[in-house]
């Protein structure tokens, strides 16, 4: 969506402030105060792409139940302000524009570490071409073939930014390919986290998708203290991480997602049914939250609870057996 347009089902249309307030970290975050409510709908819309998947089972004549028609790719953060795609931020600026107001965008941006390195490979004409289209914009996506030599021309884009970077991938096998290429054409060696390795260098580093997913960084490393004992693997990545961050000068975040449980999967955990957790839940015994109008149970209240009640496991599966005759 480039264009803001104008709703005809009402007449009030009120304007939003002369400036919209909004930070550009790892997302762009704008300030829900500062948007009229058709300029936040037409930013979620900006952010709203179809997906292929959804269309794709339906030409095979596949059920869709479950399948998503649209990706939305905005989320809204606890206080209410609107969170894009930090690459949205050029076409936010024109529809915000568009509706009488200018993006006023403080840059929170990590500005990495000035890295020394140069380009030690040869590029062809197209890559040449395609490197420099990259270099003239700070966002941006190279699409180019299996066999194009994306990787070659990422590291001519590192050499020429001269600053710290991070390569995102999701397949362990690149990794190989990716520590290669940048100890060829680049003379450094990289850092990697994920796929069984879990040291980071702080100039440019390899990260899993799948690793980060986990990781969801938002602790201070000054926070973390080393534990003793033996300690699994995770904890060991996670712990080489922080520290490396943290001798760089770096600040990292963590943030725990809370596990949620359903009846069901309790039920089935404790090899109960799930009527004799409904009973629990509601005599108090089980703490449950109600998300809508159905009860979830917190992993850790699973945990105390199958712990507090290892020796009644029997009375439970009796009841079952009353119950069910």
């Amino acid at each position: 969506m480039t264009r803001l347009a104008v709703s005809p089902a009402t007449a009030v249309r009120p304007r939003p402030p002369t400036h919209v307030r909004a930070s550009l970290g790892s997302r762009l975050s704008i300030r829900d105060e500062d948007l009229t409510p058709a300029l936040s709908a037409a930013l979620q819309h900006a952010a709203t792409i179809h997906n292929p998947g959804f269309y794709e089972a339906q030409r095979a004549r596949r059920s869709t139940w479950n399948i998503p028609r649209f990706i939305q790719g905005f989320n809204v953060a606890v206080n209410g302000d609107l969170l894009l795609p930090r690459g949205l931020r050029e076409q936010a600026a024109t529809l915000i524009s568009q509706a009488g107001s200018d993006l006023a965008c403080a840059d929170e941006r990590n500005p990495g570490s000035e890295l020394t390195v140069s380009f030690l490979g040869e590029l062809d004409d197209r890559q040449t071409t395609a490197v420099d289209a990259m270099l003239a914009h700070d966002d941006g996506v190279l699409h180019a073939p299996t066999g194009s030599g994306k990787t070659v021309m990422a590291c001519a884009i590192i050499a020429e930014r001269a600053v710290s970077s991070l390569v995102l991938i999701n397949k362990t096998a690149l990794a190989a390919q990716w520590r290669q290429q940048i100890s060829t054409l680049l003379a450094i060696k990289a850092g990697q986290l994920g796929g069984g390795r879990g040291k980071t260098r702080g100039k440019v580093d390899i990260m899993l998708l799948q690793t980060l997913a986990r990781l969801n960084p938002t602790i201070n490393p000054e926070d973390v203290r080393a534990s003793t004992g033996a300690q699994p693997a995770w904890l060991e990545q996670v712990a080489a991480y922080v520290q490396q961050a943290a001798a760089d000068g770096e600040v990292v975040t963590l943030t725990a997602k809370r596990r949620m449980m359903t009846p069901e999967q309790v039920a089935d955990a404790m090899g109960v049914s799930r009527p004799t957790i409904s009973r629990r839940i509601k005599a108090g015994e089980i703490r449950a939250v109600k998300v809508g109008n159905r009860n979830r149970i917190p992993y850790e209240e699973f945990e105390r609870y199958w712990r507090t009640t290892m020796g009644d496991v029997v009375d439970l599966v009796r009841e079952d057996l009353f119950a069910e005759h």
